[in-house]
């Protein structure tokens, strides 16, 4: 089993060896978990693997004989570590085993029979979007579709988003995307309110995260660590369905059914769990809404974006291909002017990571510029050279009178 160590270099850990997660001895793989010769191995979401970790994982794939497929989207957000994974593997692969899919079947729309059918337009928008090319041009599309949203205050987004996720009976149908972890959280707060007040969530009986969040019965979560043991991952979601006298919970990961305040809230699926205390504690959070980090790799029927001046070009990607049927950016802008600088701003900026290749390129250019402009700023910032003094010479007679007086007509260069 794979593990970092303090100091961020990966080890191997061994059966009978301390894992220093979890505290316990690690007895191995389980018999159903274990590679084998010529197993297949499938990363989904590659873009986001950092190179330590792919390295790690091919030492182990390597050691059991088993094969690695890596699929991801390279135009959408890298690892946070080392990136260009996908690139580096297309480049070392056999052409013939790198395949890269070319049409869009996400998107659909409704037509005038009320047929759904698959929605071309929005299709190649996005395509648009993933190059970073004519963003003015996409906007203006966007905005003839209804899909630009206007703002006067980041208040009244809050507003208008948390209206759109209350008003859905199936919260999880929408995707609401926002920048910073600080607005995630305004925005949590802002849902989980109205979601209490609309008597769906249970703020009597209750658990406090350390972050202070308060969690009851019809809360939407997300485990943010991985626990193979509880049989949980980093940005699973849950519903919440029983909040324990300890402070443990038991969720389940479909829709919960029932009346919160007659405490008959049902899971509607068979996947249960029960987190005990200390995990809720440290590693539980509400879902509500998320960073584009946190969907990546989401598909719902519908998205709203939140975008302002920390949206990179990865981010909005990512947020306005998550709904099937719509998705919708938020922006705060006195005008439409406004809100279209702002977008055409964001895909100028934070482009994906495209491998090392790429970083160089992209990393010469950013010297080159920087080049000319301190020489510019030199040039801008030089006080005037003063021309040295002209020294005073006598000049001859025929010089002072001109040309015209000097014996021999013209002088010499002039008239020729």
């Amino acid at each position: 089993m794979p593990r970092w160590n303090e100091h961020g270099a990966w080890t191997r850990l061994f059966p009978g060896e301390v894992d220093p997660v979890t505290g316990r001895i690690h007895t191995g793989p389980t018999e159903g978990t274990r590679l084998r010769l010529g197993d297949l191995l499938i990363v989904d979401e590659a873009g986001m693997l950092d190179q330590d970790t792919a390295r790690a994982l091919l030492t182990v794939a390597d050691k059991a004989g088993a094969r690695l497929a890596l699929l991801g989207d390279r135009h959408q957000l890298a690892a946070v570590g080392r990136g260009g994974v996908l690139d580096l593997a297309a480049a070392q692969v056999d052409p013939a085993a790198c395949l890269t899919l070319e049409s869009v079947h996400r998107f659909t729309r409704t037509d005038s029979t009320g047929q759904s059918v698959p929605d071309g337009e929005y299709a190649e928008l996005t395509l648009a979007m993933r190059r970073g090319d004519t963003p003015g041009a996409v906007f203006d599309a966007l905005l003839a579709l209804g899909r630009i949203r206007l703002h006067p205050d980041p208040g009244a987004w809050q507003d208008e988003l948390a209206a759109i996720a209350v008003h859905d009976g199936r919260m999880a149908d929408v995707a609401v995307v926002a920048d910073t972890r600080q607005q995630v959280s305004e925005l949590n707060a802002v849902i989980r309110n109205r979601l209490v007040a609309a008597g769906r969530v249970d703020d009597v009986r209750v658990v406090t995260t350390r972050a202070g969040q308060r969690i009851g019965v019809g809360d939407r979560i997300a485990t943010r660590r991985n626990d193979r043991n509880l049989e949980v991952a980093n940005r699973d979601t849950w519903t919440v369905t029983a909040v324990g006298r300890g402070g443990g919970l038991l969720v389940t990961a479909g829709t919960a059914t029932g009346d919160v305040s007659r405490g008959d809230v049902t899971p509607a699926g068979a996947r249960v769990r029960v987190l005990p205390a200390d995990y809720v504690t440290e590693h539980v959070e509400l879902a509500y809404a998320s960073t584009a980090h946190g969907v990546q790799g989401d598909t719902v029927p519908a998205a709203h974006v939140v975008i302002g001046d920390a949206t990179g070009a990865a981010s909005a990607y990512v947020g306005m291909t998550r709904g099937r049927l719509s998705n919708t950016a938020h922006l705060v802008a006195a005008d439409v002017a406004e809100a279209r600088a702002q977008w055409i701003a964001v895909f100028g900026r934070d482009r994906a990571d495209l491998g090392p290749g790429h970083a160089a390129e992209l990393a010469a250019r950013e010297a080159a510029r920087d080049r000319q402009d301190r020489s510019r700023d030199r040039t801008a910032a030089a006080p005037p050279r003063p021309s040295a003094p002209v020294p005073s010479v006598p000049r001859p007679e025929a010089e002072r009178r001109g040309p015209s007086l000097a014996r021999g007509g013209a002088a010499p260069g002039i008239g020729r």
